[in-house]
């Protein structure tokens, strides 16, 4: 990851420089594994479980990674800043924001869009950096949660979806009306 940002490191401010360094990076990349190996060894009769996750969500180098999770996925432009020209000042202040507790979540832009009916589906769009944070949050918590949930679980869980609900209820419900 650090090589596909090295062209805009060494354009950057001397500030992003110093945060975004290849030692920086790898000891974000460091402290998610730590954090998702602690999450993932979570049982439940070792009582409460206390995770660094506000620690974490505050290094920018952690909401780097959590963007490069989202550019993959071609976020969409929303609040005049495309979700892929974000830069790493940007990153920087969201990072100082969380830290200094200032951050507070955008209202989601509501835009409706046509159905096949004619009638029009409303849909929400929350800002870049609400994508951000919100991404940075899913990969510390979502290892913790999926040990907790019930294998019957399908809504909004990693390689699961209606279809692999219906094909268990496929396979296991044999014969029942």
């Amino acid at each position: 990851m650090f090589n596909s940002y090295k062209k805009k490191i060494n354009k950057a401010s001397h500030k992003v420089k110093d945060t975004f360094t290849f030692e920086n990076i790898f000891k974000g990349y460091f402290n998610l594994y730590s954090l998702i190996k602690q999450a993932r060894s979570y049982n439940i009769r070792s009582g409460a479980l206390k995770l660094p996750i506000y620690q974490n969500l505050t290094d920018p180098c952690i909401l780097l990674i959590a963007y490069s999770f989202l550019k993959k996925k071609k976020a969409s432009r929303v609040n005049d800043i495309p979700g892929e020209n974000v830069t790493l000042a940007f990153i920087l202040s969201l990072s100082l924001e969380l830290r200094n507790k200032k951050f507070s979540p955008k209202p989601i832009r509501r835009i409706f869009i046509p159905k096949a009916s004619g009638k029009m589906r409303p849909l929400g769009i929350p800002s870049i950096k609400d994508k951000i944070v919100q991404k940075a949050i899913l990969i510390m918590l979502e290892p913790l949660f999926e040990i907790v949930f019930l294998d019957s679980s399908h809504g909004n869980r990693q390689n699961r979806s209606c279809h692999s609900a219906l094909k268990s209820i496929y396979t296991k419900w044999r014969g029942i009306k």
